[in-house]
């Protein structure tokens, strides 16, 4: 057969079951518009978690230990014997991805004076590299 005489056949089959056809139609529009929707909905949710990941720091790893349900002093020699600026150091040295790693201690809040007026602060001991680790 002729594909013109094959596309006649068609459309001619078509117009005797207007109902069907309409039908289909209507399917096949409602089918790729659900489409199209979860899509775009899946890709405007990956860049606002992406986004908010971002404000985070992506480039960034923070590795800690929490004490849990041990008041502060004990253990603190086995937390010693786990992890020292040498193995930081190492880590840089050893790593061609990591750039600079900041060790952090304290994080606590205390009162402090200021001319006589006292205020709460909050404290910590690290590196000059902890500032450039989170200005990035």
């Amino acid at each position: 057969m002729n594909l013109l005489v094959n596309i006649r056949i068609a459309f001619r089959s078509l117009g005797a079951n207007k109902l069907r056809t309409a039908l289909t139609l209507l399917g096949i529009i409602i089918g790729v518009s659900a489409v199209v929707i979860v899509g775009s909905t899946g890709m405007s949710g990956k860049k606002a978690i992406v986004k908010e990941l971002e404000s985070f720091g992506l480039s960034s790893l923070r590795v800690w230990r929490s004490w849990g349900d041990r008041p502060p002093g004990e253990g603190a020699e086995r937390l010693e014997a786990a992890i020292n600026y040498d193995d930081l150091e190492a880590i840089v040295k050893e790593c061609d991805k990591v750039k600079r790693v900041a060790p952090l201690c304290g994080d606590l809040m205390a009162w402090a004076r200021y001319r006589g007026e006292y205020s709460k602060a909050q404290w910590i001991a690290t590196t000059p590299d902890y500032n450039e680790i989170n200005s990035d």
